[in-house]
C-alpha cells in the first residue's frame, strides 16, 4: 500500500485552516533570523549612528554639566553610559570604539579650544579658574571616559540578539 507523499515541513499548501493573526508553528517569525538583514552597508550605517550619539552626547554632556551642580554633572555621566550601551548592543565592540570615538572628540574640542574671548566650556586645565569649576570639569571628563570603560566590562552576553537555552533545574 502506497502512502501519499507529505508536503516538507514549512510549506503549507492550505492556509485557510489557520485563524487569522495565528502562524503555524513551523512558519518564519516577523523579525525573525530569516528577515535580518546584515551587510556592509548596514554595518556602516550602525558605526556613523554610533559616532554621531557619541559626538551628540559628548556635546550635550559637556554643556549640560556645569549647568546645575550636582544634578547636571550626574545625568551627563548617565547620558554617556546609557550611549555607550546603546552603541555596544548596536555595533558590538566596533560601535562602542567608534561611540567612545565620537565623544572623546566633542568633549575634547569643547575642553581645549579656546573661544574669541580666551575661554572655555571645560576648565579642567585652565589656573584662573576657581576649584569648583576645575574639579567639576575633571569629574565630567573622567567620569565619562570611566562610563565608557565600564560597558567595555560588561558581559557579552547582555548584549546577544540570541538567547541561551535554558539549563534543566535538578530535581
Amino acid at each position: 500500500m502506497s502512502h501519499p507523499q507529505q508536503p516538507p515541513v514549512g510549506h503549507h499548501d492550505d492556509v485557510a485552516d489557520v485563524p487569522h493573526g495565528v502562524t503555524a508553528p513551523d512558519a518564519p517569525v516577523p523579525g525573525g533570523p530569516e528577515r535580518r538583514r546584515t551587510g556592509p552597508g548596514r554595518t556602516v550605517l550602525r558605526l556613523v549612528g554610533c559616532l554621531v550619539v557619541g559626538a551628540v552626547v559628548g556635546t550635550v554632556g559637556t554643556v549640560m554639566f556645569q549647568a546645575s551642580y550636582p544634578v547636571g554633572l550626574i545625568l551627563a555621566i548617565a547620558a554617556t553610559l546609557a550611549g555607550s550601551v546603546t552603541a555596544r548592543a548596536w555595533g558590538a565592540w566596533s560601535g562602542l570604539t567608534v561611540y567612545a570615538l565620537g565623544w572623546m572628540v566633542a568633549t575634547g574640542v569643547l575642553a581645549f579650544v579656546t573661544g574669541p574671548g580666551g575661554d572655555v566650556i571645560v576648565p579642567a586645565h585652565v589656573e584662573s579658574a576657581d576649584w569648583l569649576r576645575r574639579n567639576l570639569s575633571n569629574a565630567w571628563l573622567l567620569g565619562g571616559v570611566l562610563a565608557i570603560v565600564v560597558t567595555s566590562f560588561l558581559p557579552w552576553s547582555w548584549f546577544a540578539d540570541e538567547s541561551r537555552p535554558r539549563r534543566p533545574r535538578p530535581l
